[in-house]
């Protein structure tokens, strides 16, 4: 343990900067922050290649997502329009058999009463 200890105080020590060396950083801070870039430059900093991957990877991802929701609609849309017709037809039947029966009650002879 007192290897290790001793390794972290050689490597941890104060070490003095060399000659100018504040100097230096301040003057290369100031040049840093004359030369902001403008307005143009950020606009073709969008246009790297990077920069394009990413958009097109996000607008392709955007558009999957739309379409699958799109989708999505579509199929409930379809099953509401197959019950709907499933409905119909069974409504159909129904007044098909109730019509037919009524047809036939009219269609026989009138039943007289023989005991008068």
């Amino acid at each position: 343990m007192k290897r290790l200890e001793d390794e972290l105080k050689t490597a941890l020590r104060r070490v003095e900067p060399p000659a100018g060396f504040a100097e230096r950083v301040l003057a290369q801070a100031r040049q840093q922050a004359d030369s902001k870039p403008g307005f143009a430059a950020r606009l073709r900093g969008l246009f790297r290649p990077r920069a394009v991957r990413w958009a097109a990877a996000f607008a392709s991802a955007c558009v999957l997502i739309l379409a699958a929701a799109r989708y999505r609609q579509y199929q409930q849309v379809k099953i509401q329009g197959e019950l709907a017709s499933a409905q119909a037809r069974q409504a159909l039947r129904i007044a098909s058999a109730k019509l037919n029966a009524v047809l036939k009650d009219a269609a026989r002879p009138p039943h007289r009463n023989l005991e008068n």
